[in-house]
Parts: structure tokens; sequence; C-alpha cells
């Protein structure tokens, strides 16, 4: 069985979070008006099993390394761009 978990982030540069092990299903704004990310974790995963490295950038700017995987989009005034490091 599954759960998915939210997780606010940043508009940063680079971040590490802690999160639960799982892909990232679905990345925008919660009700509070938060940027989050949204993991697909399972039933007995704890919240913070995992560190992840994300960045993220703006549309046309540069991408930091190739070992970046894109995990999304954010569309705000500005639209960024995430990657997680794999």
């Amino acid at each position: 069985m599954n759960k998915v978990l939210r997780y606010p982030i940043e508009i940063t540069d680079k971040q590490i979070l802690r999160t639960a092990p799982g892909p990232i299903v679905h990345i925008g704004i919660d009700q509070s008006h938060t940027p989050c990310i949204w993991i697909l974790a399972t039933i007995d995963s704890q919240p913070t099993d995992v560190e992840r490295v994300i960045f993220m950038c703006r549309t046309g700017d540069p991408i930091p390394a190739r070992d970046r995987k894109h995990v999304g989009s954010l569309i705000m005034q500005t639209v960024w761009h995430l990657f997680e490091v794999e």
C-alpha cells in the first residue's frame, strides 16, 4: 500500500530535503500558497528516510550539471524547473 506525502520547498538554486523514498509525483503550490513536492511513498516508509538534493533553474538558465534528472516544473510568476541529483 502507498501514501502521498507533501514536502515544502524553497525557491532557491539548491536545497537538500529529507523525504520518504519514492518518486516525486507532483510539484505545485499547496492551499497556503507554499511551493511543495509530493512523493509517492510506501505506507511503512518514514517521512525523512532519504536525503534528496534538488536544483532549480528558470527557463533559459543553464542547468548546473549532467547528473540531474528533471522531475518537473513549477509555474509561478517565473517558471522554475526542478532537477534531482541521480
